[in-house]
């Protein structure tokens, strides 16, 4: 096993290296209808700090359900804005998305000015409203796997997106035998159940090694990866991940297409006999509304409550893996009081070990919810019954000779370091896109083959249903996950009601994070001498 965690005060040694600066084309912008916050002319009040750059949906605020409309456009009035029309369905949320208007003279309207009004008439409601950020998933950009270059995924200078990184990877010949996917006997496995990890992320589709059958309905993704309707209905539309081009007159392959299912072929190849809840909540463009997420993570802190109240355990989730984030714009508390950090909290208070990917821009920026890793747990003056859940743990990457990724993200919030660089894992098995062989020409071939001899062809997974994907935290957090769930199977289930099982869901996460920790790391067979600090290896250097 290789998973480096540091020593309490060795990251107080390392470089930190902070000033992210997004650059994400304004095309995606608009898609989003969002806009990048930025701290030299961002609007504040007198005594306010300036905020660290963000990218937020424009027009849209996140507040509780509870919330009065009246009370909300009292304190927008001072900017000439007002809360539009409100989702009666959003009333069974904790956490609501509602929309700007100008109130009454043309105003640009702008959810972070909206934000300072309320800020300046109700502090008080300020402290429960936030903007509704833009997630990026955890995968590398073009430019030097994510140093320091265009934010992940989008490549710049090519408007055509011919050289984003969904081609700098390629189909693999991989001959992997069909997992074992049977509880193992020895030792036996104590848990008495298949541990559940739930993958949030671009949802999954067709390949064979997982199980997925083609054309899969909603309710049945074949017999070791689950949907949940109840969660999915209140993210994306259906748990498929689609669609594989962005732009169909091209063809192109978006860049995070097939990412959901590369996390759970990961987790899969680590613990086989673990079944998969996959939720779709994130496009193949590799983005997603945080009130998007919420929602989400709202319906699953349901189920999980459900599972320890009935005792129906088939329904317990025991690990959340998470690839995506944002950097927030203001301080930790403030990260604490966000929507997401109170559904990621809720969830660990019920068991569920959370993992998430640190980022890929070789920052110590704090990438969210990653780096909720250091929130005091319970806030303060927050009471929370029962023993108190591991935090949130983040993952950023290693490379195969055990050595720090590049691109991975680093600072005091990073949990610990995992494979994430030249992964190979699964793809979907039912995508030709519209990329061709450079060189192509007639050849007989076997029956139901390609009649030619050519080139690779960078996007026919029809054949093969693996991919090497050459790095990301994204692909490390799936890892840790699911080495925490090969450890809860070690652990006894027992609690004969709702606050038993609930302490004892605590008490079992925390014993199998413990035990992962304690396990060393695999060294190389002959290390190669440490490189002096502050000298570069490279050029005959």
């Amino acid at each position: 096993m290789t998973i480096y965690w540091p020593r309490p005060g060795a990251m107080s040694r390392e470089p930190e290296v902070q000033g992210f600066a997004p650059q994400v084309p304004q095309e995606v912008l608009d898609r989003y209808g969002a806009k990048v916050l930025d701290p030299a002319t961002a609007v504040r009040l007198p005594d306010q700090p300036a905020p660290r750059p963000t990218i937020y949906r424009s027009s849209v605020l996140l507040v509780p359900s509870g919330v009065r409309t009246d009370d909300l456009d009292a304190a927008l009035a001072p900017v000439d804005m007002r809360i539009g029309d409100r989702d009666p369905d959003a009333r069974g949320f904790a956490t609501e998305a509602v929309t700007l208007q100008a109130s009454g003279r043309a105003v640009s309207v702008d959810a972070w000015v909206a934000l300072q009004s309320i800020r300046n008439v109700d502090e008080g409601l300020a402290e429960v409203v936030s903007l509704d950020h833009l997630l990026f998933a955890s995968a590398p950009s073009t430019v030097l796997e994510g140093v320091p270059g265009a934010i992940q995924g989008f490549g710049p200078n090519d408007p055509a997106g011919l050289t984003w990184n969904g081609y700098s990877d390629s189909p693999v010949e991989l001959t992997m035998p069909q997992a074992n996917r049977a509880l193992p006997a020895q030792p036996p496995s104590l848990l008495g159940r298949r541990p559940v990890v739930a993958v949030f992320d671009t949802g999954i589709r067709f390949n064979n090694w997982l199980g997925v059958p083609a054309g899969a309905p909603q309710a049945n993704l074949g017999p070791f990866v689950e949907s949940d309707q109840t969660i999915q209905s209140v993210a994306l539309a259906g748990p498929q991940d689609v669609p594989v081009a962005a732009n169909p007159l091209i063809g192109i392959q978006s860049w995070c297409f097939g990412h959901g299912t590369f996390l759970a072929g990961i987790v899969q190849q680590i613990v086989p006999c673990a079944r998969l809840l996959s939720v779709r909540v994130m496009n193949s463009d590799g983005i997603t509304e945080e009130a998007v997420l919420v929602k989400a993570l709202e319906r699953l802190v349901i189920r999980v409550e459900d599972a320890l109240k009935t005792g129906n355990m088939a329904k317990m989730v025991d690990v959340l893996s998470l690839s995506m984030g944002y950097y927030h714009e203001g301080t930790q508390a403030d990260e604490a009081k966000s929507a997401l950090a109170v559904q990621l909290r809720a969830l660990r208070s019920l068991g569920v070990v959370v993992v998430a990917a640190a980022g890929n821009l070789a920052t110590s920026d704090r990438f969210c919810p990653a780096a909720f890793s250091t929130h005091q747990d319970p806030p303060p003056n927050v009471p929370v019954p029962g023993p108190p859940p591991y935090p949130l743990i983040s993952v950023s990457a290693l490379n195969p000779n055990g050595s720090k990724a590049l691109f991975g993200n680093q600072g005091n919030w990073v949990s610990c370091w995992a494979p994430g660089t030249q992964v190979v894992s699964t793809f979907p098995q039912d995508v030709n896109a519209s990329r061709s062989p450079i060189v192509q020409v007639a050849s007989a071939n076997g029956t139901g083959l390609p009649q030619t001899r050519e080139s690779a062809d960078s996007d026919d997974y029809r054949r093969s249903g693996f991919r090497l994907w050459r790095g990301g935290t994204s692909f490390s957090a799936p890892h840790v996950a699911a080495q925490v769930a090969l450890e809860l199977l070690k652990k006894a289930e027992a609690g004969q009601d709702f606050a038993a099982r609930k302490a004892d869901a605590v008490n079992r996460a925390n014993a199998a994070v413990d035990t992962l920790k304690a396990q060393p790391t695999m060294p190389l067979p002959n290390p190669m001498p440490a490189v002096p600090e502050h000298v570069v290896v490279g050029d005959g250097q």
